[in-house]
């Protein structure tokens, strides 16, 4: 797992705007950015253990996307085998760059 902070941005090849970190449990990173026209927020969870990232697995999941606090609890849910990455609907993990406050890596 590369070196990834919550308040990173990730740009994903197959994405027009970047994710947000908003927390990290390895291997897990949830990421979130908004949905204008909804005023909620789209998300994505990577698993780097399995190389995929998409939603949780679960419709009726409860987690709130918005709040740090939400993001955690499903990292911390992820860890312990209560929660997992949809397989599904998940994808490759097609990250094409990571940017940080100092500059992109």
């Amino acid at each position: 797992m590369p070196p990834i902070c919550v308040g990173d941005k990730i740009k994903f090849v197959s994405e027009k705007r970047r994710y947000t970190v908003r927390a990290v449990v390895a291997p897990f990173v949830v990421c979130t950015k908004p949905h204008n026209p909804t005023h909620e927020f789209i998300y994505t969870i990577l698993d780097f253990s399995r190389g995929i990232r998409g939603p949780v697995d679960s419709l009726w999941h409860g987690y709130g996307f918005g709040t740090d606090e939400g993001c955690e609890l499903l990292c911390a849910d992820l860890v312990a085998g209560e929660a997992a990455v949809s397989t599904r609907q998940g994808l490759e993990l097609d990250i094409e760059r990571i940017d940080t406050e100092g500059g992109g890596r």
